[in-house]
């Protein structure tokens, strides 16, 4: 059983950390920088079990796999998706968000529809939709009495304006929609109101049962990312901390600390449930048809 991984981004390296729990024999990294990579790697070389082999992207069409991860810039994710359409059979892991809005434009809604025809099992990863499934575990939560829902999310990225609404939306809407999910289809949107700066963007969404109020930011200046939410002004926050470089995820609430499995685990481990894949995918499509949805009406509506 083999897997792959195109790009060698941080995002790139955070998937090779989690493929490697699955004991792949071998994992092929798509790279056009070889002596780049094995540095960026070396740190992973010491899970014997597993072989890494550094390739080009030609290489990934005369080889099986059981996942292929992409990992590339989201403007060019439609054509890596367009490469790989041979791939009926492998698992496509794509790293949020599935294709870009932004970039794409008028063409957006053709490539996503042909996206889709091309009958690929296509999985776009959401660890913030099983962080919201943990914290549903760990807290009890009226979900029918909410009002009104704050997201806030900081994170060290260097998109600027409209595009970090692009790269952080995914994330927001992903964990917004597993809060909801046995109301989501009585959801209807009604209006929102955005705001946009150079590192700064937010929107103040009204359904009709409920407020969404998100707010992003990214600057290459801050230290770490932050993640925290309000519901009905009841502030919980995610906190991470490293133990020999394996992140540990907990959420507080006032005093107390609940510790929650990894999400990107989570995220994962969704994927290879082979007894589920079908409601996975299913499932998945639907999270990504409504963060498109959102997006559309939030980034044709600046202010």
């Amino acid at each position: 059983m083999n897997a792959a991984i195109i790009g060698t981004s941080k995002i790139a390296q955070i998937h090779l950390r989690e493929i490697l729990k699955k004991k792949f024999k071998k994992i092929y990294i798509v790279t056009r920088s070889f002596n780049n990579t094995k540095k960026k790697i070396s740190k992973f070389r010491n899970n014997i079990a597993t072989k890494i082999i550094l390739v080009s992207m030609k290489n990934l069409l005369k080889l099986r796999f059981s996942l292929i991860s992409i990992c590339t810039p989201t403007s060019l994710h439609h054509k890596n998706i367009f490469f790989l359409k041979s791939k009926k059979k492998t698992i496509i892991f794509v790293e949020k968000p599935l294709i870009s809005y932004l970039k794409l434009g008028s063409k957006f809604q053709k490539i996503y529809n042909n996206i889709y025809s091309l009958n690929l099992r296509i999985i776009v990863s959401y660890p913030m939709y099983f962080m919201a499934l943990a914290f549903l575990r760990k807290f009890k939560i009226n979900i029918n009495n909410i009002k009104n829902i704050d997201i806030y999310y900081h994170t060290t990225g260097g998109h600027k304006k409209n595009f970090i609404a692009e790269d952080l939306l995914p994330h927001v809407l992903s964990f917004f929609y597993r809060i909801f999910i046995k109301r989501i289809k009585y959801l209807n949107f009604i209006s929102a109101k955005v705001k946009v700066s150079i590192n700064k963007w937010s929107c103040k969404i009204k359904f009709n049962f409920l407020n969404l109020n998100i707010f992003l930011s990214e600057n290459t200046l801050y230290k770490e990312s932050k993640f925290y939410f309000k519901i009905d002004k009841k502030k919980y926050i995610r906190k991470i901390i490293y133990k020999n470089n394996i992140p540990v995820t907990s959420i507080n609430y006032k005093m107390q600390n609940k510790k929650i499995k990894n999400p990107m685990s989570m995220n994962l481990n969704s994927v290879f449930n082979l007894k589920k894949y079908n409601l996975t995918y299913k499932n998945n499509k639907k999270v990504t048809d409504f963060i498109f949805f959102i997006k559309k009406q939030l980034l044709n509506n600046e202010s």
